[in-house]
């Protein structure tokens, strides 16, 4: 992507799209790279969807690695979730926190 002027929104989205490719191929720690880099260009300007997504993919990455702050990041996204009436995101959460 480098040498693209891309505005934030795709520049996060298409970083989290290589989260996505990578971590279907086995490269949990660059797909974990790349949803956090991802993360950090949405958040700020307040993507709430996008936010929620990628936090809960970056959950589920560090929970994979066996990182302790798995949950924290699922509990963050539910509540995003819920915040903006993603009842299905809010239930994808609580799915995975229960099991």
């Amino acid at each position: 992507m480098e040498g693209f002027d891309l505005d934030w929104r795709l520049r996060g989205l298409l970083l989290h799209c290589e989260a996505v490719l990578a971590h279907r191929s086995g490269s949990v720690r660059s797909a974990l790279a790349k949803c956090e880099e991802a993360l950090s260009l949405v958040q700020p300007f307040g993507d709430r969807p996008a936010t929620a997504s990628m936090t809960l993919h970056a959950g589920l990455l560090r929970k994979t690695m066996g990182e302790q702050d798995a949950e924290t990041r699922v509990r963050k996204a539910q509540g995003i979730f819920r915040e903006i009436g993603r009842t299905d995101g809010a239930q994808l959460c609580d799915r995975i926190l229960a099991g």
